[in-house]
């Protein structure tokens, strides 16, 4: 065989060879300016086989991608239902970024997180996943908690508040006491807005124009109106974000209501700040207090609730202790000008729970049966003829397994298989019956689609978290309160929107 032909045929083993490599995927059509038309198809070829071409090589700019950076305008969890929009920024070896390189955006778990070819991103479900950019070789994740608000909600006076599980506060509806959003946001909102604060908080309770939280380590801070002391920071000027209040205690519960708010400590002392016109802080006087002050008492408690000038404590044991005003008997004595200490009520009734409302107060025995004395104003405390001072059954066909009085006329019950009752006044539909009107003493079922698991009331609205973590709310809804999106009253439940 002559050289030349030896030459040639070695030459095409190696084009065969060369052309069994994978091939890239898109050739360059880059033409040399030096060659004629021939060549430069012909080397056009020869770089598509043996991956030369031009500055970024077959790959496009993705081959020059050292690393993927992630950003979003926000931080922090998202809610259900919430959006986010995320960028990413390929860049190269040098930190220069590559804007022509194609990102590619997937999640680590798609029932958590899905997102779309352009990086917003959307929460599906609770726990935590990735958001991935890729781009050439080369990715970038970060990671994303999607979290519920409904663990816990309260209900302030036209506004609620709530905490996701994560621990961090939320609120919405009227914005004139201060919904913790900042110093100048007094604006309505209709849907949840989270609190101006990194505190996370293991409880949540509402006035009627301030809130409290409690921290996993026993402080509390509130914010809202302080006209009577009601935030316990030992002033009397309203704050617009949590603000920590006066001492060192540490709370195991706290309990608000219209204007004051009592606590717990952890060796069952009770301590109460805040308005004090009827002696409902329970320290022998009726002087209003901005810093907690200790109830008159060497009773230890188990659970307190906080009424509209009252308040009343179980002891471990299951007696009632109560103090504040009697007009009513809603301390369950017949001393007809209250009492500014605990005193016990005259019944030996024991009970498991207790809740304080508007002049009345009701309680659960160990076997979910609803006793309640005090007022019976439009009803709610069931059929009771007249107001008193005596524990009198109330739904005497149902058992609960909570119970919730409210500081305007009504009252709810959860049962152990989660159906929710409520009766009383209804001007508003806070009874969630689909009508108004001004009294309902019988108890009626709610329809909410899944059980639930706690229900919660306000003065003129109530709210209930299912066992799947939904919150629904019912009733007074004209500063965005229910949460819904609208500023309008309901007469029957509706959910709460996600984000929520």
């Amino acid at each position: 065989m002559s050289t030349g032909a030896r030459e040639r045929m070695n030459g095409e083993r190696a084009i065969r060879a060369i052309a069994r490599r994978p091939r890239p995927r898109r050739p360059s059509t880059r033409r040399s300016r030096s060659a004629g038309p021939g060549l430069a198809i012909g080397l056009a070829g020869l770089c598509w086989i043996l991956a030369c071409g031009d500055d970024d090589g077959p790959l496009g700019p993705e081959s020059r991608v050292s690393e993927v950076e992630i950003r979003a305008d926000a931080t922090g969890p998202l809610l259900v239902g919430e959006t986010r929009d995320y960028r990413a920024t390929p860049v190269d070896e040098a930190g220069a970024p590559i804007p022509e390189a194609e990102v590619v955006w997937t999640v680590s778990d798609s029932s958590t997180l899905s997102v779309d070819s352009v990086g917003t991103v959307t929460a599906r479900a609770v726990g935590v996943a990735a958001v991935i950019a890729t781009a050439g070789r080369r990715s970038g994740a970060t990671d994303v908690e999607v979290v519920r608000i409904p663990a816990i909600l309260a209900l302030g006076g036209l506004y609620t508040c709530g905490l996701d599980t994560a621990g961090r506060a939320y609120c919405w509806g009227d914005g004139r006491p201060g919904l913790g959003l900042g110093a100048t946001d007094t604006t309505n909102r209709p849907t949840p807005q989270r609190v101006a604060t990194d505190r996370r908080f293991g409880w949540i309770t509402a006035g009627r124009f301030h809130t409290c939280g409690l921290g996993r380590d026993g402080r509390v801070a509130c914010w809202g109106e302080n006209d009577g002391g009601q935030l316990g920071d030992g002033t009397t000027t309203a704050r617009a974000t949590p603000t920590s209040i006066s001492g060192d205690l540490t709370f195991e519960s706290i309990h608000g209501s219209l204007h004051h708010t009592c606590g717990l400590t952890p060796s069952g002392e009770a301590y109460c700040w805040g308005r004090n016109g009827s002696g409902q802080l329970g320290d022998g006087t009726t002087v209003d207090r901005s810093t907690p002050v200790p109830v008159g008492t060497d009773v230890s408690f188990a659970a307190v609730s906080a009424g509209v000038d009252h308040t009343c404590a179980l002891t471990p044991g299951g007696s009632v202790y109560c103090w504040g005003g009697n007009r009513s008997g809603q301390l369950g004595t017949r001393a007809p000008d209250g009492s500014t200490v605990p005193v016990p009520t005259d019944s030996v009734l024991k009970l498991s729970s207790i809740t304080a409302g508007s002049y009345y107060t009701c309680g659960l025995t160990s076997d979910g049966e609803t006793y309640c004395w005090g007022s019976n104003t439009l009803g709610k405390q069931g059929t009771r003829p007249i107001s008193g001072p005596e524990p009198v059954r109330v739904a005497p066909d149902l058992t609960f397994r909570s119970l919730q009085a409210a500081i305007h006329d009504f009252t709810c019950g959860v049962t152990a298989a989660g159906d929710l009752y409520c009766w009383g006044h209804n001007d508003l539909g806070q009874l969630g019956r689909g009508t108004r009107t001004n009294a309902e003493p019988e108890p009626a079922r709610l329809e909410i689609a899944a059980p639930v698991r706690s229900v919660h009331t306000s003065g003129l609205f109530a709210c209930a978290v299912t066992t799947g973590d939904q919150a629904w709310c019912w009733g007074a809804g004209s500063p965005g309160n229910l949460g819904d999106g609208a500023f309008e009253n309901r007469l029957t439940p509706v959910e709460v929107l996600d984000p929520f």
